[in-house]
């Protein structure tokens, strides 16, 4: 029997198996309680595809998390419940009961190794038909956001763009009658030289405004 610090966290494995054959441990739903003296109790298990106090790993096994599970000391023992589809039950479901010896006493004394213990026990119950692969929608909101990894860093601040740009107009009296009209933009000016008189100053520079006023009103 491995003895483990009861005061420490650790791990136990355990494997489901039906007539020699392994069984995947989101089959159906389960419980395990786990005791020592007293009736302190530490209970895991899987119900609607989502495990308590466990969890799946690639071999198709349990790994259950003891932390801060409060047990005293003695040797751990543990009580499987088992929920198989059985429609000559209530309620189509049959509640199967698998007491059992996990290898483990729990002690104040040191742990005797740090890898995890296992523990395997037999299923021998009526097992239900393989229903349809999960899809999306078959899973609630609750397991949805659990399936999210936590929320990233914020980015760093992007450079600034540049800034805007509005032409600049400039009308030059020439003191002979004529005038001297400049148009100048964000890379280029346009010049209009020799205007014959103020009045047709006057008529295209108001020409000119009404045209700028439209590029602006398109460009916000």
């Amino acid at each position: 029997m491995i003895k483990q610090n009861r005061k420490s966290d650790f791990t136990l494995l355990e494997s489901f198996e039906i007539d020699g054959t392994p069984m995947a441990p989101d089959a159906c739903d389960w419980r395990i309680e786990y005791r020592t003296t007293g009736w302190n109790c530490y209970t895991v298990s899987h119900r609607q595809g989502l495990f308590q106090h466990c969890l799946p790993d690639d071999n198709g096994q349990v790994v259950v998390l003891f932390h801060q599970h409060g047990l005293p000391a003695g040797a751990l023992r543990k009580t499987v419940w088992i929920e198989t589809p059985n429609p000559a039950f209530p309620e189509g479901v049959q509640t199967v009961c698998l007491p059992g010896e996990t290898g483990v006493e729990l002690w104040d004394g040191p742990t005797d190794g740090e890898a995890g213990t296992e523990s395997i026990f037999l299923a021998n119950y009526l097992r239900g038909e393989k229903g349809d692969p999960f899809r999306y929608e078959d899973f609630t909101p609750e397991q949805l956001a659990a399936l999210k990894g936590p929320q990233g860093d914020r980015g760093e601040r992007g450079e600034q763009g540049p800034s805007g740009f509005s032409p600049v107009v400039e009308l030059t009296d020439n003191d002979d009658g004529t005038c001297r009209l400049s148009i100048t933009d964000a890379t280029h000016t346009v010049s209009v030289d020799d205007l014959v008189t103020m009045e047709a100053v006057e008529r295209l520079t108001g020409d000119i405004a009404t045209a700028l006023d439209g590029i602006n009103r398109t460009s916000v």
